[in-house]
């Protein structure tokens, strides 16, 4: 039995037990039917031995791959910079997507120069890159436009690879068909797939590696984990990574995504400050005046893996570097131009202060990072996206909590729990009774404050944040919903 065969077989025997109650509760529909429905946008002027037929051929004896073809190709205009043409493209792609239900596009062009056909996935649902195994606009498989039967397999294994699960069910369905497919591309890849050029096999590498990195992912297998990283570490090895700087960077953001999520598998701190690195060597490949967007994406998911080894560790110096790497995104992502991106890089730099507030004395950081979560909402409307307005409104009471406490301010304190009032309305109406109960908790530690200090607390507000969380257990965080690597504030102290 192979290590793919071994990992499947224990991880699909856990989920058993979690799929049968799933599908006892009727959360799971155990409808027949392919796991994933593919949209194929036209490559050029449609031709029967043209890449569409080729790509056709290769898909139509795919179970778990309903082939659909547009009528309509995406186009990629030729103006502006490249992340701005991808993301229109994108839009476009999502659109036709919606129409036929399909979960991912499947788009190409032909390059006249060096005749590979250039291969782009749009998943419907997209993941941030922190994510192992995410797909990201600037991903690019480079094929020969009459490829093999391998590659063939590492197409299919990609698209498979691209669907984030909807469910248990379709996680299994994905995972009993991704399992073996990549374990015949691991003896394809040890010897080389035939007949590609330098550049092609380096972008072959680097897709097997991310495929690798969301069976790893999506099992939790730390040994799978390790193996896709040190893959995309091969193919960036290669000469060919640096002729390819936007495929290289794309490659390390990838092998960045396995070392954030290895911190989480096996505990070791060092995989952040690796994640790190690599998010750093992404940005030096995507260069701040050649992709900036792509630049500022890596500056900023850098911040994140600084951030998270600085509050695990409790090294100051990761958290001041996480604070610069967010400035350096700033440059990119301001208000004017990205305000989604520039709002979460907000509420990240004060969940970084506020952290950092805790190594040295006074309230300078505790005051900036007040402003920064001010900021967030600014953009965080309620009205508009309720849940990463509570999350922020979370953190900012946090941040007012340590200032009041720190300062003796109540007015400090009485904006604190009104921050936690609003937040906990957002989750309680969205039935999220987990946060509900932390923030009760964290009113509560509010309250007794006050009272210590002779204020009064009216006995309606008691009353309301006294309310059970139907018997939910008590995290001491609320888990703040991610939009592309989005933290969560902390309890106060």
């Amino acid at each position: 039995m192979s290590f793919f065969q071994s990992l499947l077989s224990l991880f699909l025997g856990k989920q058993d037990d979690a799929l049968a109650a799933s599908q006892a509760a009727g959360a799971v529909n155990n409808a027949p039917g392919a796991s994933v429905v593919a949209l194929l946008s036209p490559f050029g002027d449609p031709q029967v031995d043209g890449p569409e037929g080729v790509m056709m051929r290769g898909l139509s004896m795919r179970s778990e791959v309903a082939l659909k073809v547009s009528s309509k190709k995406i186009e990629m205009s030729g103006e502006g910079a490249l992340a701005g043409r991808l993301a229109a493209a994108a839009e476009v792609a999502h659109e036709q997507a919606l129409l036929v239900n399909a979960d991912v596009v499947i788009w190409g062009t032909v390059a006249v120069e060096s005749g590979d056909l250039n291969i782009r996935l749009f998943p419907v649902r997209q993941e941030p890159l922190t994510k192992p195994g995410a797909v990201g606009l600037g991903d690019l498989l480079r094929v020969p436009v009459n490829f093999s039967v391998e590659i063939s397999d590492l197409i299919y294994a990609a698209i498979l690879a691209a669907v984030p699960p909807r469910n248990e069910l379709h996680l299994r369905e994905i995972l009993i068909e991704l399992g073996p497919v990549l374990d015949r591309l691991s003896e394809t890849f040890q010897a080389g797939p035939p007949g590609l050029t330098d550049n092609q096999m380096f972008s072959a590498r680097a897709t097997y590696g991310n495929c690798l990195a969301a069976l790893a992912g999506r099992t939790r297998n730390a040994e799978m984990m390790n193996i896709a990283a040190e893959t995309l570490w091969k193919a960036l090895e290669m000469p060919a990574a640096a002729s390819l700087p936007l495929d290289a960077g794309m490659a390390q953001s990838h092998r960045a995504a396995c070392y954030m999520s290895l911190a989480d598998l096996s505990g070791e701190p060092s995989c952040l400050t690796t994640a790190a690195e690599a998010f750093a060597s992404a940005a030096d490949a995507f260069g701040a005046d050649s992709q900036p967007d792509d630049w500022a994406l890596a500056q900023m998911n850098r911040g994140h893996a600084l951030y998270r080894h600085g509050a695990n560790s409790n090294e100051p110096r990761s958290l001041q570097a996480a604070i610069k790497a967010y400035g350096e995104a700033l440059k990119v992502f301001t208000r004017g131009r990205s305000p989604a991106r520039w709002s979460e890089l907000m509420n990240s730099q004060g969940i970084t202060l506020a952290q950092l507030a805790e190594s040295f004395s006074g309230t300078a950081l505790a005051e900036q990072a007040v402003e920064c979560f001010m900021k967030a909402l600014e953009v965080r409307r309620r009205e508009a996206v309720p849940g990463l307005w509570a999350a922020s409104q979370n953190n900012l009471g946090a941040a007012l909590f340590s200032l009041g406490k720190a300062t003796g301010d109540n007015s400090l304190l009485q904006r604190a729990a009104s921050s936690f009032r609003g937040a906990m309305e957002v989750y309680r109406e969205a039935g999220s009774t987990n946060n509900v109960h932390v923030l009760q908790k964290n009113i509560g530690r509010v309250e007794r404050l006050l009272e210590t200090r002779g204020v009064p607390v009216t006995p309606e507000s008691k009353e309301e944040d006294r309310e059970t969380a139907d018997g939910d257990e008590s995290g001491e965080k609320a888990d703040a919903p991610d939009a592309g690597g989005d933290t969560t504030g902390k309890k106060p102290d």
